[in-house]
């Protein structure tokens, strides 16, 4: 008899110092994208930093995932697992950086 299995996927967003993604990209565990392209932060001098998405299933991965990116001193960001959590969280984004604007044009 065959036993199903059903392993929830997860979606992990945030920033990593540029100079470290070739060594945080290199785990066989869980798929890594980031952007080629590094922006400038401020922190004392200037530091680039890299966005990355890491796609992962599993709870055990999940607590390593998190584990790595402190490690690394990687800056996460919470993304929602339902796609309806996530249309809801990028409309409140959108409507906040609307608001920015409309302030910014004020001034």
């Amino acid at each position: 008899m065959f036993q199903i299995c059903i392993v929830k996927p997860y979606v992990t967003v945030g920033f990593i110092f540029a100079t470290l993604v070739p060594v945080f990209c290199a785990s066989e565990a869980f798929y890594v994208m980031y952007l080629g392209k590094s922006s400038p932060f401020q922190q004392g001098d200037q530091a680039y930093k890299s966005v990355f998405i890491i796609f992962f299933q599993g709870d055990q991965l999940k607590t390593r995932v998190k584990k790595i990116c402190e490690g690394f001193r990687g800056t996460l960001y919470p993304c929602p697992e339902t796609p309806n959590d996530r249309r809801e969280m990028a409309v409140g984004v959108m409507t906040r950086i609307e608001d920015l604007n409309t302030v910014l044009i004020r001034f």
